[in-house]
């Protein structure tokens, strides 16, 4: 009777040792659509990728399980991003690519050269960085999307507009869903390693107070805002460079107090040193949406000769003209100067004399207001 009892006991205690309260691990050598496109080998190199991650995420998580230290490690990711923008840790992340074979690695990602944001106006177009290619990898996210809503949704981010980017609107999606995901599922931890992997080789992660804005945000992705964020950076140290005052506000009304003495002295003076530098280092799409080149006649110094140059002149039927109507509808200082803007299909004089009258009233700490001064000035001195 003793020995029943043990044994009854010792069955139990084995039945629940073995029970668990918490979600199945999913292997990726179990994951029969993942063998479809990579072979044994090669899905080894993909549990290397994915345990590499996986040990970013526990640096800072005590917790046993795998999802919770996932969930954290993207919490704290998100609350960064949004509060003051994010540098993604890539420490490791070179020596991991340069140990995948050939083989595993193109299947995933080819290098291209282009351009690098690391900070505004040093985009290095030499520059290698990380493209989702549309091989085993893709393939496989595709297939196994057909079984999981979310990551059907993020698939479709990556791949909307025919296209295939892990770019900053997919992380802000990402880090917006991430608590949508099993991360018990070791297929779901390899795309978030391989996304991260790809969004830290090719950007700094930065939000700026642009993103904010609800208008801005009807006609410019995030992508295009931070290319009007570089705008605004040079022209930030443009304005600041001959200014002694401390506050940003202060120094871009003494600026335009300075270009008004000028201009009723000697007409339109504007230092254009860093222009052409800084149009060349915009995506040309942004650029098409806020100016085009038009031919024009310009009289040679001290003669009566005229000669043929290209000027810049704003794109009224390109998204930033579209953004600044509506804009201008809730900021009345702005009406005259977008009104005539419309009517002359240019910056006429009476655009510049209403700019001249009003800047008094503008608050240059927001940075949408510098935003629109800068790409005038700019318009002017090209």
């Amino acid at each position: 009777m003793m020995r029943f009892f043990t044994a009854t006991m010792l069955i139990i205690t084995v039945f629940l040792g073995c029970s668990r309260t918490d979600v199945k691990e999913t292997k990726l050598q179990d994951n029969t659509i993942l063998k479809n496109y990579f072979d044994d080998n090669e899905i080894l190199e993909l549990v290397h990728i994915e345990h590499f991650f996986t040990k970013k995420t526990k640096k800072n998580c005590t917790d046993k399980d795998i999802a919770k230290c996932y969930n954290l490690y993207l919490k704290n990711l998100k609350s960064d991003l949004l509060d003051n923008g994010v540098t993604i840790d890539t420490t490791g992340d070179s020596n991991l690519l340069n140990s995948l074979s050939k083989g595993t690695f193109d299947k995933i990602w080819q290098l291209s050269i282009g351009k690098e944001r690391r900070t505004p106006l040093s985009k290095d177009y030499n520059k290698e960085y990380l493209m989702i290619v549309n091989r085993g990898y893709i393939k496989f996210l595709a297939e196994y999307s057909k079984r999981n809503a979310i990551l059907k949704e993020y698939y479709n981010q990556i791949t909307k507009d025919n296209t295939l980017d892990i770019d900053f609107s997919a992380n802000f999606w990402f880090l917006n869903n991430y608590d949508k995901f099993n991360f018990n599922d070791q297929a779901i931890r390899l795309i978030a390693a391989i996304h991260f992997i790809t969004i830290g080789k090719n950007y700094m992660m930065k939000k700026t107070a642009l993103h904010s804005n609800t208008i801005l945000k009807n006609y410019f992705d995030d992508n295009e805002i931070l290319e009007l964020d570089d705008i605004v950076t040079f022209f930030d140290s443009k304005v600041q460079g001959s200014c002694s005052k401390k506050m940003l506000d202060d120094c871009y009304k003494s600026y335009f107090a300075n270009f008004e003495t000028v201009f009723k002295e000697k007409g339109i003076q504007i230092d254009t040193v860093g222009y052409g530098e800084l149009l060349n280092s915009l995506d040309t799409k942004v650029f098409d949406e806020i100016w085009g080149y038009a031919q024009g006649y310009l009289r040679k110094s001290n003669t009566v000769s005229y000669e043929k140059q290209k000027f810049l002149e704003l794109n009224v039927n390109g998204k930033y003209f579209k953004f600044l109507l509506e804009y201008s509808k809730k900021n009345k200082d702005l009406s005259v100067y977008v009104s005539s803007i419309k009517t002359t299909g240019c910056i006429a004089p009476v655009s510049i004399a209403d700019f001249l009258t009003n800047y008094k009233n503008f608050d240059f700490n927001n940075e949408l207001n510098r935003l629109i001064f800068a790409i005038h000035f700019i318009t002017l001195g090209k």
